[in-house]
């Protein structure tokens, strides 16, 4: 079973229409909503369905934190983490749920989206808002596909998978940037593999949860909002979290 965690503000009025497909999901077991704007929560009859977990907070606690919480709170043994400004082939959740399940937690990390380049060319520079229209020009024949990579894609935060068992909690000391790039090397540096999904009918126009704004790409695919201050950030606690645990270094943010 999967537990879905999606932080948000509301700001994207199709997510409520998007909960009422994803809750006839079987292997859905339960949604946890990080609701970090309260009195901006829709009254939508799909927020009471059983299967939803509302985390309503006093302020905007911020992505990490928020998927932190859903974890804790989690009862199946696998997680997705999912802005909440996306749309995508809904089977990914039978085809992700079957794979992690094939695997033992020792061998398998991050299952992340793979935004195709084409769609990624489209987003880099000024987050350009994506149509449906673009989406069809990338002819994705329908075959969802798990493929072992070293390297993070871009906007891989923005859909993401993990054996519960398997996640390492986020530092207090990152809010909002570089939760994603924290999960993805700490598997890697615990020997697990990690995976890219391919052949994914995926879109979002925005790719950013807590808000709607431009944004910045590196080469690596890590958004640069605040300046260089928060990778150096995350550097220095994956550094700090290698020492404690006594973990090799595989590779560097």
């Amino acid at each position: 079973m999967i537990s879905l965690c999606i932080p948000t503000l509301w700001k994207y009025k199709p997510l409520v229409n998007f909960l009422e497909s994803i809750v006839q999901i079987p292997v859905i077991g339960e949604i946890h909503i990080i609701n970090n704007h309260v009195t901006n929560t829709p009254n939508a009859d799909v927020l009471k369905h059983s299967k939803i977990r509302m985390h309503n907070q006093e302020k905007n606690i911020g992505v990490n934190p928020a998927w932190n919480l859903a974890v804790r709170n989690s009862d199946s043994e696998n997680i997705c983490f999912m802005n909440d400004d996306t749309i995508f082939d809904l089977k990914l959740f039978f085809e992700v749920d079957k794979f992690l399940n094939s695997k033992p937690d020792s061998d398998v990390g991050i299952i992340a989206i793979n935004i195709p380049y084409k769609l990624y060319e489209l987003q880099s520079s000024k987050m350009t808002q994506i149509s449906i229209d673009d989406m069809d020009q990338l002819n994705i024949n329908g075959i969802i596909e798990f493929n072992q990579t070293d390297l993070q894609g871009p906007l891989h935060g923005c859909l993401f998978f993990i054996k519960k068992n398997n996640w390492v909690e986020i530092p207090r000391q990152l809010i909002k940037d570089f939760g994603d790039c924290w999960a993805w090397y700490t598997q890697r540096d615990l020997g697990r593999k990690n995976y890219s999904i391919k052949n994914l009918f995926f879109y979002t126009p925005s790719s950013w949860t807590n808000e709607c704004k431009d944004g910045i790409f590196d080469m690596n695919g890590l958004v640069i909002d605040d300046g260089l201050e928060n990778l150096e950030n995350l550097r220095k606690l994956i550094g700090e979290w290698r020492n404690i645990n006594n973990i090799p270094e595989v590779s560097t943010p």
